[in-house]
């Protein structure tokens, strides 16, 4: 129990930062590049799953990146999604 609260709090996605956004159908992955920039994502690159997106993002702007919509948001640790930085700010 104490290790999936654990699990679960170290991909909790933050407010503002590094994400991964991870689509849960192939409709849901054609959909995510669109619904990302559309919420004022920066796309950093690919995530390690199939169709999955590492981003900066604000999260409340994220509207479009929904559970509903079938794509899952979290965050994006660096040994999992990599080191890559975004330059600039998120708009």
């Amino acid at each position: 129990m104490v290790v999936a609260v654990m699990l679960g709090l170290a991909f909790a996605p933050p407010a503002r930062g590094r994400m991964l956004l991870v689509p849960l159908s192939t409709r849901a992955a054609a959909m995510l590049p669109a619904a990302a920039v559309d919420g004022g994502a920066r796309l950093l690159g690919v995530g390690p799953f199939r169709g999955s997106l590492v981003i900066v993002a604000d999260r409340k702007r994220l509207g479009g990146v929904s559970l509903a919509d079938g794509m899952i948001i979290l965050s994006a640790p660096p040994l999992l999604c990599g080191a890559a930085e975004a330059k600039g700010q998120v708009t």
